[in-house]
């Protein structure tokens, strides 16, 4: 039989009980023509809002505890609802401005939150090639400017010696340390053997406390990187073809490339400037770290039900029930729908 002309909501309860089955009659028509489009649309897109905060939710281990008991939630979702004295519809626009307001949040918050790490672990791997490095160039006797040595080096260990009119040159930075040999070979090869080339593995420093203090993260997946520091060593200029070469192979591999300062007050200036940027990007990830950990705590006590599922829980099902109730109401109009009782 033909489907009497009502609304979505006072069909819950043929809705809850799957007890009716749905024809459309008009198939061909466009769904951008048909009634409550826009508000299909609407509850789409608050559902892919709360995917998107639930997936950050596991990525910072926030548990989401699923709903066992569809039929008790929809019974505490009425309870809720009643008592507020509200129409439903208001509810669902609540929802709507409280998951933008959350989600803008928490985007601007894990953006912040990856670009002080990204810059967090240039400010780590710098200090690193400093303290890597110093040992293998001497500044007593040398002018070094844009990456460039005159004059001999007593300090290069394992080294070869060189005479004062030798004109070098180096190129300092780090390198994902399995890509390390392979990258070593490669600048051998290209450079025929001319270059001396150092690697060094970055081990992270530890505080008074034995907590790690410098570990270099990835800000995508989280996990901890490896890196090694590499000092080369050639003869040439900064017009040197060799030069070129070399820091195309370094771009390649995708290093990151670093100055050596000039002189030895300027080196341990470099240092204590790096030692203080530390700091203060780690207390920067910490504070935004605990905004983020706010907004996702947010998400994960009930709110509507008696700690049935987590409120992400409760929202989701909420708006699923609310996409289902408005897809009824795009074909409240007899004509364009038939409804069959599945007894």
């Amino acid at each position: 039989r033909r489907c009497v002309q009502e609304t979505g909501y006072q069909r819950r309860v043929h809705g809850e009980l799957s007890a009716i089955q749905f024809e459309d009659l008009n198939t061909a028509d466009s769904v951008l023509t048909r009634p409550f489009t826009n508000q299909i649309k609407r509850c789409e897109e608050v559902e892919i809002k709360l995917k998107t905060i639930e997936t950050e939710m596991k990525k910072y281990n926030r548990e989401v505890k699923l709903c066992k008991d569809n039929s008790q939630f929809l019974k505490e979702l009425r309870s809720f609802l009643t008592n507020r004295n509200k129409a439903e519809q208001n509810f669902f626009e609540e929802v709507e401005s409280l998951v933008d307001d959350k989600l803008k949040l928490l985007t601007e918050q894990t953006k912040t939150l990856d670009n002080l790490t990204c810059k967090f672990n240039e400010i780590v791997q710098y200090k690193h090639v400093l303290l890597n490095t110093k040992d293998y160039i001497g500044f007593s006797g040398m002018s070094i400017a844009e990456g460039e040595v005159k004059g001999a080096s007593d300090n290069l260990e394992e080294g070869p010696q060189f005479q004062s009119t030798v004109r070098l040159s180096y190129l300092a930075g780090s390198i994902d340390s399995a890509e390390a040999p392979r990258f070593k070979r490669m600048i051998f090869r290209i450079s025929r053997g001319n270059t001396w080339t150092i690697l060094k593995d970055i081990d992270p420093i530890t505080d008074e406390k034995g907590e790690i203090k410098d570990q270099i993260i990835d800000p995508l997946t989280g996990e901890l990187q490896k890196k090694s520091v590499f000092l080369i060593v050639y003869q040439g200029g900064a017009a040197d073809t060799l030069r070129s070469k070399l820091n195309r192979i370094a771009d390649s591999f995708g290093a990151q490339k670093f100055g050596i300062p000039e002189n030895q007050e300027t080196f341990n200036k470099k240092l204590d400037e790096l030692e203080r940027q530390t700091l203060e990007a780690q207390n920067l990830k910490r504070i935004t770290r605990e905004q983020i950990d706010q907004i996702l705590d947010y998400f994960v006590d009930a709110k509507i039900t008696n700690e049935m599922c987590s409120f992400i829980e409760e929202l989701r099902l909420f708006t699923l029930k609310a996409v289902s109730y408005t897809h009824l109401r795009a074909h409240e109009t007899p004509e364009h729908l038939v409804c069959r009782l599945l007894l």
